[in-house]
């Protein structure tokens, strides 16, 4: 883990957030206090991909220096507790290259009938859109491009962290330069063997698992370039989806 750029702060609490589950959904507790800055990422350091949240207010000035440098930012959404889904957050994604949200996220901002019209929305917003559709997979749109990757079928027991794994997937698979729908498949099923264990980021896949999972259901070719990167990583301890960089 590339420390670096980690700053410190004195009396700073990180967030802290408790998950309560019933093996379906989840609520969260957290505990959050406003960071001091947000550090400055000097000029020399090169990176691909980077996450912001949309929904705050305008992205970082700091992201939107990385972009103008060549970063793809990734963006996610979250609730809505409000219930409202304002429009207004379709206006962010001008300053954004990725959006991945759920399902009802989508079907909120887009006021849209069905995913696939969410889809169409969110396509004429952004380069890339990509919706979750938990045990239905995922999708994705590029322009007039389409594309949909089934999930594979396993006993869930706690779905915390499953969307925080999916976009960690697919950050690492759009920095590797990998198909779009090869990363759809990294990211499905790196959610996937995420609900199979209690916790989030405890349980976080690595390739082993992924290999594991993929022996067990999956021989058809179009999974062929993920089991072969799962197994040319099989011995790796470290989480498939670490290294993404949030902010």
């Amino acid at each position: 883990m590339d420390l670096r750029f980690a700053v410190q702060h004195q009396g700073y609490q990180n967030p802290i957030s408790v998950a309560i589950t019933d093996g379906h959904d989840r609520s969260f507790v957290t505990y959050e206090q406003q960071p001091p800055h947000l550090p400055s990422w000097p000029e020399s350091t090169p990176v691909r991909v980077a996450h912001v949240g949309l929904g705050r207010g305008p992205v970082h000035t700091e992201a939107t220096r990385l972009r103008a440098r060549g970063t793809t930012l990734v963006s996610g959404v979250g609730w809505d507790p409000s219930g409202q889904w304002s429009e207004a957050m379709l206006e962010q994604l001008d300053n954004v290259d990725v959006l991945i949200v759920n399902e009802v996220e989508a079907l909120g901002y887009t006021r849209a009938q069905t995913a696939d019209a969410a889809l169409d929305v969110l396509a004429e917003r952004v380069d890339l859109a990509v919706i979750t559709l938990g045990p239905g997979g995922a999708m994705a749109a590029q322009g007039p491009i389409r594309l949909r990757v089934p999930a594979i079928a396993v006993r869930a027991v706690d779905p915390t962290g499953a969307g925080d794994a999916f976009t960690a997937a697919f950050m690492a698979a759009t920095a590797w330069d990998w198909e779009i729908s090869q990363r759809l498949r990294l990211a499905s099923i790196s959610a996937t063997c995420s609900v199979r264990g209690a916790g989030g980021a405890r349980s976080a896949p690595r390739p082993a698992d992924i290999a594991d999972l993929l022996d067990e259901h999956r021989n058809d070719p179009e999974w062929a370039p993920v089991r072969h990167w799962a197994e040319q990583h099989r011995q790796s301890a470290i989480p498939a989806t670490r290294g993404a960089l949030t902010s």
